[in-house]
């Protein structure tokens, strides 16, 4: 009987091993990971919109401090900033996030004293706290995982692969990741008083996905269709910033596809499907947008 039990672990586990190896070489698979750990950052985001600091009310002033190397900034101890801000008695503003590209020649950040009494800081003790490599990392930069899935995306859409169905399911990650981003989302209380940084902008959210795939799906009326759905369906939501954002760039994605020498009847589709969400917005604003046309 033990050995009859044993066999048929061993075999379970064999089983459940070699569907994993086979799920690895899926494209669906990696969609799901990499949306997967979007959401993650994304949500780490939203309790801490500012790292565990505050946000930078005003331009930097101060004294800068600049990285030895170029790379993208991966990740900031922000623990470790904080306890020399508060030894020396000084205020720290960095000039990026975790996903910004670091130069030698651009600060990382600023420091300002208190007083006159703070003490001289050597700027080397504030560089150990930023870890700066050639790649950018997904845990604390929520927009690389929107660069990463509107790389497949343009790559599907690619004549090479002419795969608009995964173009498609992408926008599907894209609509549900802003959609939880623009619930309101507990915030924790700020732990670093001393450290600011400056906010993750929505503006650029966007733009790290919509045009790529605006400007590569506008000859194909099922993507361009599920665009103007999925951003017509963001202006929905509940956050007044990205109703405005998303309308720029529904507005911009029709344009793209009506520069094209398309098929007349698909374009008037197309136009109505944005008219749907858009111009009758005002109009319908208290019972919610119409029904979206077609099945896109």
């Amino acid at each position: 009987m033990l050995t009859l039990l044993t066999v048929v672990a061993v075999v379970t586990v064999f089983v459940r091993w070699v569907d994993s190896i086979a799920r690895l070489g899926r494209l669906s698979g990696v969609i799901a990971k990499v949306e997967a750990a979007t959401a993650k950052a994304m949500q780490r985001r939203q309790q801490r919109p500012f790292l565990g600091g505050l946000a930078a009310s005003s331009p930097p002033a101060g004294l800068s401090f600049h990285s030895e190397e170029s790379g993208y900034l991966q990740w900031v101890d922000m623990a470790a900033l904080q306890g020399i801000a508060t030894r020396y008695k000084l205020r720290i503003t960095l000039a990026g996030v975790p996903g910004s590209m670091v130069m030698p020649t651009r600060p990382l950040g600023y420091i300002l004293p208190d007083s006159s009494d703070s003490g001289p800081l050597d700027p080397g003790l504030l560089r150990k706290a930023f870890v700066v490599g050639p790649v950018r990392r997904f845990d604390d930069d929520p927009r690389f995982g929107l660069v990463v899935l509107a790389e497949i995306a343009c790559r599907a859409l690619s004549p090479g692969i002419n795969d608009p169905g995964t173009a498609i399911g992408i926008l599907g990650s894209l609509h549900r990741l802003f959609a939880t981003l623009a619930k309101p989302g507990e915030q924790l209380a700020p732990e670093y008083g001393r450290i600011e940084l400056p906010p993750l902008c929505l503006r650029d959210m966007f733009d790290d996905f919509f045009p790529a795939i605006a400007r590569d799906g506008a000859g194909l009326i099922e993507v361009a269709m599920r665009l103007q759905r999925v951003l017509g369906e963001l202006g929905h939501s509940g956050d007044a910033h990205m109703r405005l954002v998303a309308r720029e760039d529904a507005a911009l994605a029709l344009r793209r596809a009506g520069q094209l020498d398309g098929f007349a009847p698909d374009l008037a589709l197309l136009r109505l499907q944005h008219a749907n969400y858009w111009e009758q917005a005002a109009a319908t604003r208290g019972g919610g947008f119409p029904p979206s046309v077609g099945k896109t």
